[in-house]
């Protein structure tokens, strides 16, 4: 059985967020937010950016001190400080400890750049600003409603609150307060993959799929969101052709991936093409001997859908004496219902046949048929 989470519940709700009144974001709002008026400003943003980008995050953090005196109205700039931020602490965290206390250190000294006070724009992106280097969950969403009072529409706050809620398990309202942010700017990205992770961890399916794609249609390279859409399709919406259309994009540029493969398969079985994902778990597991899942998944094709005991049960055998796997699904496999089915099958095998094929010598007894009459002394289809 391809697993499943259940059933989507009800929708998102898509009331406005009571935060104040935003008006529609106009455009030079929207360029006061994101960009800057010197072009010398504007050739270092873009080296930041291309620094971040690169790794390069004490490169990003150095270019961008200047540039936040000089443009204290444009929000980009300490989101990618933010994200330098947290670039460096990672990276010194797999090197030596301490990584998250160079994070704080940085973080303080970056605060200061952004004192409170301020009025208008300049204001509110001084508030947000010292919510993203805030740490504490409950501070930023009090920062954010500090910017928001000075600018309704200050869109990368709506943005910040959104997430800050959620991650608090204000699941309603962060909902209403990222569908105002994307209403206010429909190619708002962060947005959209907010409320797609919102949608799927609520069960609204649908809904998450929808933002999924309209956050891949503005960020078409995040290939972490694609898997998570690959995901859902599998797992949750069961569009078998969608989900195999994707994954096979996703292999394209990574064909070693096991994970994709395993998703592949799935798209493959809700298809009807069994014995197309019967060969790709198979492969799987040759070139990944140690793979518990791919057996889980051939066994359980054999004996789900393709009725072949036979091979259902030498393979069941074979995962039986594979070290267990750190995957629950196939931990349970291995642990509850796969001795189930060994019984199960040993006795029908037994009553008609009258008796049962010794365990498996190697990988090849597992192999999928190749034609019918290969499949008729398996045991056939049914």
């Amino acid at each position: 059985m391809i697993p499943g989470r259940g059933a989507a519940v009800l929708g998102l709700l898509l009331a406005a967020s009571g935060c104040g009144t935003a008006r529609p974001v106009e455009t030079g709002l929207a360029a006061s937010l994101e960009t800057v008026p010197l072009p010398e400003d504007a050739a270092a943003l873009l080296e930041v950016e291309g620094a971040l980008a690169s790794g390069r995050a004490e490169e990003a953090l150095a270019l961008a001190a200047p540039l936040a005196g000089r443009n204290p109205e444009c929000a980009r700039i300490p989101l990618l400080v933010h994200r330098s931020l947290g670039l460096l602490a990672a990276r010194e965290a797999l090197e030596e400890e301490g990584g998250e206390e160079t994070r704080n250190a940085l973080s303080t000294a970056w605060i200061a750049r952004y004192p409170e006070g301020g009025k208008g724009l300049s204001g509110a992106t001084a508030l947000y600003a010292r919510a993203l280097f805030s740490g504490a969950p409950a501070e930023r969403i009090a920062l954010c409603r500090k910017a928001l009072a000075l600018e309704p529409s200050h869109y990368p706050a709506l943005v910040l609150l959104g997430e800050s809620l959620w991650r608090l398990g204000e699941v309603r309202e962060a909902g209403r307060v990222l569908k105002r942010a994307v209403g206010l700017k429909r190619d708002l990205a962060e947005g959209w993959l907010l409320l797609a992770r919102l949608a799927h961890e609520q069960g609204f399916f649908k809904t998450a799929g929808r933002h999924f794609r309209t956050y891949l249609g503005l960020r078409p390279f995040d290939r972490l969101a694609a898997r998570d859409l690959l995901r859902l399709l599998v797992h949750e919406l069961h569009r078998g052709a969608e989900a195999e259309s994707l994954a096979r994009d996703l292999l394209s540029r990574n064909e070693g991936d096991v994970d994709l493969r395993l998703d592949l398969g799935a798209a493959l079985w809700l298809q009807g093409k069994h014995r197309e994902a019967a060969d790709l778990y198979f492969g799987i597991l040759k070139a990944h001997p140690g793979e518990a899942r791919a057996a889980l998944n051939l066994g359980n094709l054999y004996y789900e859908v393709l009725h072949d005991e036979v091979r259902a049960l030498q393979t069941y055998r074979w995962l039986e004496r594979m070290p267990l796997g750190k995957d629950p699904h196939a931990l349970l496999g291995q642990l509850l219902f796969v001795p189930t089915r060994i019984k199960k099958l040993r006795k029908a095998l037994t009553a008609r046949e009258g008796t049962v094929p010794p365990p498996p010598g190697s990988l090849g007894d597992l192999r999928p048929p190749k034609g019918p009459e290969d499949r008729a002394r398996s045991g056939g289809e049914r």
